[in-house]
């Protein structure tokens, strides 16, 4: 059986809100499957992000998500990720940093 890709936006809500109270590096973990997952993590403002049971159907997902990520940041001109880590943006009181 596959592993349950419902984790994932609860796994990225999570981090969001954590990366907005903490002035800590977090790292993006729950239901990272591919090169854009990643890439929502970042952008939900992950320093890193780990890939867990996915490696087990495909072995070479790692690998893949790093190459992709090479890839992306050379086509969209992106010198750094953290030109991109934490650059979701929310609007309405929810949103707003506490």
């Amino acid at each position: 059986m596959p592993p349950n890709p419902s984790i994932m936006p609860l796994a990225l809500y999570c981090v969001w809100r954590v990366c907005r109270a903490v002035d800590l590096p977090v790292i993006g973990i729950g239901g990272i499957s591919s090169l854009e997952d990643a890439l929502e993590f970042f952008i939900a403002g992950a320093c890193a992000v780990q890939v867990g049971t996915w490696n087990f159907i495909n072995p070479r997902i790692t690998l893949d998500i790093i190459e992709g990520l090479e890839k992306y940041v050379r086509e969209h001109h992106i010198e750094n990720l953290s030109e991109i880590r934490g650059s979701l943006c929310c609007t309405g009181n929810k949103a707003s940093k506490q």
